[in-house]
């Protein structure tokens, strides 16, 4: 049984995580919406959910040893929807200034990025090329009578 304090804390814990997860959801995908859908983004919104709601759910396992009830989620949801509905308007130019100072950071990341893939891609064409000329060079090495071996057997 959970104490009426408890539960009041939780309560209010659950409110504040909602809104503590629109807000950051919402300035990762301010951040990252330049990008369409690129692999890097869909790992890093698949890092934040698991880390977000580890998060969460370890402050619930705190308070009440981990027990999840209904009521908890739609208090989670009415944080998300009170964020969105009175505090997104007010974090949007935050989240614009933010974005000013670290887009030439990310930018740079793009494009270190962008090249690594350039090279391991120029790398893995060439050793294509080579291991195709090789097969082609061990093709004409073959003695003739080699060669009508192969023709008969066909």
């Amino acid at each position: 049984m959970i104490l009426l304090p408890t539960q009041i804390q939780l309560f209010f814990l659950s409110l504040w995580m909602g809104w503590l997860y629109g807000l950051l959801y919402s300035l990762i995908q301010r951040m990252f919406r330049r990008w369409e859908k690129t692999l890097l983004r869909i790992m890093i919104a698949i890092v934040f959910q698991l880390l977000f709601h580890s998060f969460a759910f370890y402050w619930l396992y705190q308070f009440n040893g981990g027990r999840l009830r209904f009521y908890y989620v739609l208090l989670f949801l009415l944080g998300i929807f009170l964020f969105y509905w009175w505090y997104f308007p007010i974090f949007f130019p935050l989240y614009e200034g933010i974005i000013q100072i670290l887009h030439p950071p990310l930018r740079f990341l793009n494009l270190v990025f962008s090249r690594i893939i350039r090279i391991i891609k120029s790398a893995r064409n060439k050793l294509k090329r080579r291991l195709r000329f090789k097969n082609v060079d061990n093709c004409t090495k073959k003695s003739s009578k080699e060669k009508e071996k192969e023709e008969l057997a066909c």
